[in-house]
């Protein structure tokens, strides 16, 4: 959106913002408007509305430092660490216990992760057990959970909290199997339709931890040496064509990009007019899209230009537009962002950003049965905080 454009939004954008302020929930209005904080440059002249704008993100601020990304961070020397000595703990499979096998290095046990926007809290073991008291606390899996174990046990004594942890040895969770194919040859399989028979002992835990599922090497799964089986039938691990190590792999994602004017006008990309600078006519995708949809129940497409598809909505009849509803509930097609097109679509100042993307919501919120629930989504260009809603 030019400058010029802005000029024209201005008279409106105050009253705009309060009533999307009002029919947007207030979660997604926290997660939306705190980016301008971030980018908001202190030297910049702002209007009435744009100051109406600021002191609102303002008042965000607050809201937005209490979030803390764990996976920024670095790893940082505590002197406190480890929490056990090494070979202390009879749980840890011998295997895994580096010092006993010979390993010098012992500086790496005094590592902890600190994020960088907060400091992560160590385990509290009594607040813990307290929670727990009177419970049985369950994990299933491989050995991922025995670090905890060895912790608490060399803390507390749990007849003190009349509470209970346990662990339950099940890589797959699902059970191991033997199947034996036509050709006479033995196979191992995984039953995705029986539980493994462990799964009894702890069927009355009162918090059951999971942290696995699946554990097969990567040789075996990609050269389809095991396979899962359900019922006497088994398939193979990749069951598409065989992958080629000197071969691209190549993935597809069915995403609109579709320029809200570029080469040409607006008109012109949506009817398909003037192809001689760039061929392209966004009305025939929609329509392709949507009939593609509906005659295939497996395939799904993401849209994001409200400026097209506001457009085409408007051009639709009622029973079309059941139709697309469905699509949306059955999660075939999604909408992203909710903007009038996306944010690098010559929108280079960040009021050209909130202004784009208030009118696409507009848009949605007109009809208060397009709303579903939120729904993050990194676009493919920045601002990265942006959040986005799926609308029905």
């Amino acid at each position: 959106m030019t400058r010029k454009g802005l000029g024209r939004l201005d008279k409106n954008l105050k009253t705009n913002l309060k009533a999307y302020i009002q029919e947007v929930s207030s979660f997604f209005r926290s997660l939306f408007f705190v980016v301008v904080v971030l980018h908001l440059p202190c030297h910049i002249s702002l209007s009435l509305p744009q100051i109406f704008l600021s002191c609102r993100l303002l008042s965000l601020r607050k809201f937005f430092f209490s979030v803390c990304d764990f996976h920024e961070g670095e790893w940082v020397k505590d002197d406190s660490y480890p929490l056990y000595k090494p070979g202390s703990c009879y749980l840890i499979d011998e295997q895994f216990t580096c010092i006993t096998n010979g390993s010098p290095d012992v500086e790496f046990q005094k590592l902890k992760w600190k994020p960088k926007q907060c400091t992560l809290p160590r385990l509290n073991g009594g607040k813990l057990m307290e929670m727990i008291t009177g419970k049985r606390l369950a994990f299933v899996g491989d050995s991922l959970k025995e670090y905890f174990r060895c912790e608490a046990e060399y803390s507390f004594v749990f007849k003190d909290y009349n509470c209970t942890v346990e662990f339950f040895a099940s890589p797959f969770l699902v059970q191991e199997w033997e199947l034996t194919d036509k050709k006479g040859t033995k196979k191992d399989t995984l039953r995705l339709d029986v539980v493994r028979k462990s799964s009894e002992q702890y069927k009355g835990a009162d918090v059951l931890v999971f942290n696995t599922g699946h554990w097969w090497t990567h040789d075996k799964t990609s050269n389809g040496e095991d396979y899962y089986q359900e019922g006497s039938n088994y398939i193979e691990y990749n069951t598409a064509p065989r992958i080629v190590p000197e071969k691209i792999r190549v993935h597809l994602v069915p995403h609109s990009h579709d320029d809200v004017g570029w080469l040409k006008t607006v008109d012109q990309y949506y009817v398909g007019a003037n192809n001689s600078i760039w061929g392209a006519c966004v009305e025939n995708v929609i329509e392709s899209v949507i009939a593609s949809l509906l005659d295939d129940q497996n395939i799904k497409f993401i849209y994001v230009e409200m400026a097209f598809f506001q457009r085409w909505w408007r051009q639709q009849s009622n029973a079309k537009k059941v139709k697309v509803k469905k699509l949306v509930d059955s999660g075939q097609l999604e909408f992203i962002n909710g903007g009038m097109c996306m944010h690098d679509e010559a929108t280079p100042h960040y009021i050209d950003m909130i202004d784009q993307t208030t009118l696409g919501h507009h848009f949605i919120i007109s009809d208060k049965n397009l709303i579903r629930k939120k729904w993050p989504k990194n676009n493919l260009s920045p601002p990265k905080l942006f959040y986005v809603d799926k609308y029905v």
